[in-house]
């Protein structure tokens, strides 16, 4: 993705650079092939993007003692105790969960599962994943069962490279589309300005032979 991005904006650089050596170059097709080559771009990363995320994914399925670590693509995850809380018509059980980088702690995460009040509850409990982004991958935890009265807790762990950039590769392609568009509709507009003055002129033109005929014309009775 990194690669694909330089790529479009070294393409854009140059698309720009070779616009502004020529005389007078046109502002309205210049700012069109930028957004084209935008849009181009945003495509680009997002397919490095969906390959990436798809062939390069990480999981495991672990089951954690109070305290206990997995370790994953470079992440640490600590099971660090269960707990309850009630949230709008449902029953929630969480697990507090540390997430390191290495030795560096980064945030803690509560992945949870939640059973619903009323009639609701007949449709099972649902899973409440956790989520850490980050641009190189997203980290995914999910609660998947607990025993031992909490201290122990089955968790399905998940990181998918590089998630952050179909986003970014998503903005980049609608910005693109959306500047070329609007220059070209920008540039539908100067044509027919064009056009309007090019027909004034030739009116003009046209009009100008016949009043020349009639001052050459001779006075009547004048020799």
């Amino acid at each position: 993705a990194f690669l694909a991005g330089a790529a479009a904006l070294a393409g854009l650089v140059r698309e720009v650079r070779a616009h502004l050596r020529r005389s007078s170059p046109p502002r309205v097709w210049t700012w069109r092939r930028m957004g084209a080559l935008l849009a181009h771009g945003g495509i680009a990363v997002m397919a490095v993007a969906i390959l990436a995320s798809t062939a390069f994914q990480v999981e495991t399925s672990r089951s954690l003692a109070l305290g206990e670590s997995a370790h994953l693509a470079g992440y640490t995850v600590r099971f660090d105790g269960l707990d309850w809380r009630r949230v709008p018509g449902a029953t929630e059980v969480y697990a507090r969960v540390s997430l390191f980088r290495g030795d560096r702690f980064i945030r803690q995460l509560e992945p949870g599962r939640r059973v619903y009040d009323g009639n609701m509850a007949e449709f099972g409990a649902t899973t409440e994943v956790a989520l850490h982004r980050h641009p190189e991958g997203d980290v995914y935890v999910a609660l998947a069962g607990w025993e031992e009265n909490g201290r122990r807790a089955a968790f399905e762990l998940y990181v998918n490279p590089l998630v952050s950039w179909l986003w970014i590769g998503s903005s980049l392609m609608l910005l693109g589309t959306v500047l070329a568009l609007g220059c070209a509709a920008e540039a539908r507009a100067l044509e027919r300005q064009a056009r309007v003055r090019v027909l004034e002129q030739a009116s003009r033109l046209s009009q100008a032979p016949s009043s020349g005929a009639a001052l050459a014309q001779p006075t009547p009775g004048v020799r």
